[in-house]
């Protein structure tokens, strides 16, 4: 196991160079929310933002993408050109089929797949036809997925060896696999796993799990990004920095918006206080300098 610390975060963290540009940068795109979940849609795009691409596009249901523009008025809507795409955060019913245009499309373009929340259960698939795929099950998530493989693993179970739990889900699913809780594991196909500690309880709240998915679609843009810059491919393994870089990045930016760490990341010796997601996305850009 590797542990998510400073050190880590700061290797995948990208600092934009003098002859970059908005697509050089990373382009995210971000196919999330949906009538009855349109809040997931503003919070996953508020994530992707706060980790610094060059762009961020989102596509989705019209309520949506009101409500995104309204609120980040730089997103651009709709589809085009993009690093890596992210499926699933705040979807109901309405968005099933439209789920299965986006992985196909990431699929043909050869461009990473993040998989959250309500796309989790096709994540196997997914992965059988794109061979760059992130899945993000909370621990409860987690143990459906490892039930729909044949694995009896309850959710206790899960919570109690979170890190094995995420290694055999990865190993079965043969994708990168991330499973939230307490502690946060990122796991390969190939074994290897990174696990990261929240330094606060405040930051499980509803809607954190959303900027996390957003965070984590960025980073992996960024990185699809520069590979392609040197005219090189990723593989599943060049993804777990990155995916686990923006896991400790969340994390950090968690605890400095409940007063458990101060502006300089330091402890404050407090216990904090009760925050919301939105807390956690304003506090990320400080954390990403503090941490470089």
């Amino acid at each position: 196991m590797n542990e998510i610390d400073q050190t880590l975060i700061a290797a995948h963290l990208r600092v934009p160079g003098p002859r970059d540009h908005k697509y050089s940068r990373g382009v995210p795109m971000l196919a999330t929310g949906s009538p009855t979940y349109p809040g997931a849609a503003v919070l996953g795009v508020g994530g992707a933002l706060a980790v610094g691409p060059g762009m961020v596009r989102y596509t989705g249901a019209a309520r949506c993408e009101d409500l995104v523009i309204s609120a980040f008025p730089e997103v651009v809507l709709g589809g085009g050109r993009f690093d890596a795409a992210l499926i699933g955060s705040g979807w109901d019913s309405s968005m099933a089929s439209y789920v299965e245009v986006v992985a196909r499309e990431c699929a043909l373009e050869g461009r990473p797949l993040i998989v959250d929340a309500g796309a989790l259960r096709g994540a196997r698939e997914w992965a059988n036809d794109n061979p760059l795929v992130v899945a993000t099950p909370h621990v409860g998530e987690a143990s459906e997925i490892l039930t729909l493989f044949g694995e009896e693993w309850s959710r206790a179970e899960v919570e109690k060896d979170i890190e094995g739990a995420a290694v055999r889900l990865a190993h079965l699913a043969r994708c990168v696999v991330v499973v939230k809780g307490a502690t946060t594991c990122v796991a390969t196909p190939a074994g290897t796993s990174f696990c990261f500690q929240a330094p606060t309880a405040w930051g499980a709240t509803a809607g954190a799990g959303d900027v996390l998915a957003g965070m984590i679609c960025a980073a992996v843009a960024q990185v699809q990004a520069l590979a392609l810059q040197k005219g090189s491919s990723l593989s599943i393994d060049d993804l777990a920095g990155p995916v686990a870089c923006a896991v400790g990045l969340h994390g950090f930016a968690a605890a400095s918006a409940a007063g458990i760490l101060d502006a300089n990341l330091e402890p404050t010796g407090s216990q904090g206080h009760p925050i919301v997601a939105t807390d956690i996305i304003k506090a990320v850009p400080n954390a990403f300098e503090q941490i470089l």
